[in-house]
């Protein structure tokens, strides 16, 4: 099955269609995760994308804040960071 057909299989009632938009996210997720750990091995997608959030914010953030913008928890943006902090 590939996406086309998951996404017609889905394509009948809100409900399903809900379903469909989920899994579709789901699968590009893991697909995005994949790709950037075959190219860039010594970080992790989301330090990368703390990292970005981080240079491109105009103001300092604090990691609460972070946690918001990457729908995550304040205490893994501090674990992301710390690792960074080591590495780096």
């Amino acid at each position: 099955m590939n996406l086309i057909n998951l996404n017609a299989k889905f394509s009948g009632s809100t409900e399903d269609r809900k379903k469909a938009i989920f899994s579709t996210l789901f699968i590009a997720g893991n697909k995005l995760q994949t790709l950037f750990d075959n190219h860039i091995p010594e970080i992790s997608l989301k330090q990368f994308m703390l990292l970005s959030v981080v240079r491109q914010s105009e103001e300092p953030l604090t990691f609460t804040q972070l946690g918001n913008l990457l729908g995550c928890s304040r205490q893994n943006i501090k674990k992301l960071a710390d690792v960074l902090s080591i590495a780096y």
